[in-house]
């Protein structure tokens, strides 16, 4: 090396730069194969591939080799040279551990994803044997919740139809306890009319016989033979105290403070006219009565009708609220068992 240190000396600096010295030689395989090792330890050393280190040594060493081989092949053929030096083995090396770790970390992405997608599967396969067995429970519940339908509908058809029943007897009774009593109202309206009629002459009546004074007694009692219409009127008088009617009655008739000439045969009118709109009233007054009972008793019957509607009512409104409930759950159990089955399908297809 000194004799080389020295040679080189004899040439200046610009002569160095453009001259190539052929200095060159090739290392032994032997050399190589330590080498190599070595190295390989220092870059890989904590990457499991160091299992396959001798295969990946010899691989190393015949790349090596064989890029010589070429190399003087190609010196022959073309007159060229082709150095494979020391360091060709370093950047061969490192080429390789950059590769190998960016492999290395595809390959760990890759694992993670594979993984993760593992457990992902997995839990979704334990989330698939959870549906299935959540829709094994449910069907029987399905069931039940149907047939609780059905058995309430039944009933609230049966009840419905007693409802009706019963609003169709309560609305024609109302229909007839309605005419009854428009026709009681109406008797009674007439009776009340004729009795107007016949009043006022009545209480004229009452009030002329108020205004007799005693002279007025006097002066038909001095009556020998008095006028007809007194005789009429006196006779009337004795007729209405259940006396006979004659005029020496009607004398005494007048002792006792009654009536006489055009006052009395007021009153007789009065009384006459009161006692004929009375006879016609009275029937008419019988009549409302007896219809104000009916109408007393269709109403106490029809309170009742109206009470036992209004209890049915209440049933059928209960009935009704709970067959409501009752398709309500059914819906709402028929959504789970479809949003299972969904599920379920989209899942299959994902395992699949």
């Amino acid at each position: 090396m000194g004799s080389y240190c020295g040679r080189l000396s004899n040439f200046s600096a610009h002569d160095l730069n453009s001259i190539v010295i052929k200095t060159y030689s090739q290392l032994p395989t032997t050399i190589t194969h330590k080498f190599i090792i070595k190295i390989v330890v220092s870059l890989i050393s904590e990457i499991a591939i160091l299992i396959a280190l001798n295969v990946v040594v010899v691989v190393y060493v015949y790349m090596h080799v064989s890029v010589e081989k070429a190399s003087t092949r190609f010196l022959t053929e073309l007159k060229k040279h082709n150095y494979t030096t020391p360091s060709s083995y370093l950047e061969l090396l490192n080429l390789y551990h950059q590769i190998l770790k960016q492999m290395i970390e595809v390959i760990a992405t890759r694992q993670s994803k594979l993984s993760n997608r593992l457990i992902t599967l997995e839990r979704t396969n334990k989330e698939v044997e959870a549906m299935k067995t959540q829709l094994i429970a449910i069907l029987p519940r399905l069931e039940v919740s149907q047939k609780d339908t059905i058995a309430i509908m039944a009933e609230l058809t049966v009840q419905q139809k007693e409802v009706d029943g019963k609003e169709e007897i309560v609305c024609e009774e109302v229909a007839i306890v309605t005419l009854q009593a428009n026709e009681a109202e109406a008797l009674a309206e007439d009776a009340q009319n004729n009795l107007n009629k016949a009043i006022p002459k009545y209480n004229a009546a009452i009030k002329t016989v108020q205004s007799l004074e005693k002279i007025d007694i006097f002066e038909d009692k001095s009556y020998f033979r008095p006028h007809e219409l007194v005789m009429f009127v006196m006779a009337y008088v004795c007729l209405l105290f259940g006396q006979p009617q004659t005029w020496e009655q009607a004398k005494k008739q007048m002792n006792a403070q009654f009536l006489v000439v055009e006052n009395v045969s007021n009153v007789a009118k009065s009384q006459y006219s009161y006692s004929h709109v009375a006879k016609e009233v009275e029937p008419k007054r019988a009549k409302v009565k007896e219809s104000m009972e009916k109408l007393e008793l269709m109403l106490q019957a029809l309170a009742k009708k109206k009470f036992e509607l209004h209890g049915v009512e209440d049933k059928n409104a209960y009935i009704k609220a709970k067959y409501d409930a009752s398709v309500s759950k059914k819906a709402k159990i028929e959504d789970e068992i479809e949003a299972s089955r969904v599920k379920l399908i989209r899942v299959e297809k994902l395992l699949s």
